[in-house]
């Protein structure tokens, strides 16, 4: 797939790690620097939605996922999102619900202004 969107997802995972901003920047390109790393893992974690794409860059597929979880911590249930990263881990299952779009190129190219890939489609 080269060009789709995820329309839901509900599952369990055993490890979750998430990016989010942390701090506004005056100049681009945003680093790890303005960002806030999340790890979550040894309790379950329910995913209550996805979002994201999958577009293309340089010619290969990418996929690009927010994330809202909910977990127990301490007895207390919390709510956590933020971008999806490599190394989560589903723990039972993960129903994913994609939809491909035909007829549309979507692709990361390098934006001038903010110094990264943004999603341009034709």
């Amino acid at each position: 797939m080269r060009a789709g969107v995820i329309l839901s997802c509900v599952g369990a995972l055993s490890k979750a790690r998430l990016r989010n901003l942390r701090a506004f920047r005056r100049e681009f390109p945003i680093t790890d620097a303005e960002r806030s790393f999340l790890t979550l893992e040894g309790s379950p974690l329910e995913v209550i939605a996805l979002s994201g794409n999958i577009t293309e860059l340089h010619g290969r597929p990418l996929v690009h996922v927010h994330a809202i979880l909910s977990t127990m911590q301490e007895g207390e249930l919390s709510v956590v999102a933020g971008h999806l990263l490599e190394g989560t881990i589903v723990y039972s299952f993960a129903e994913l619900i994609l939809a491909e779009l035909r007829g549309i190129k979507m692709e990361k190219t390098l934006d001038q202004e903010t110094k990264a890939n943004q999603l341009f489609t034709e």
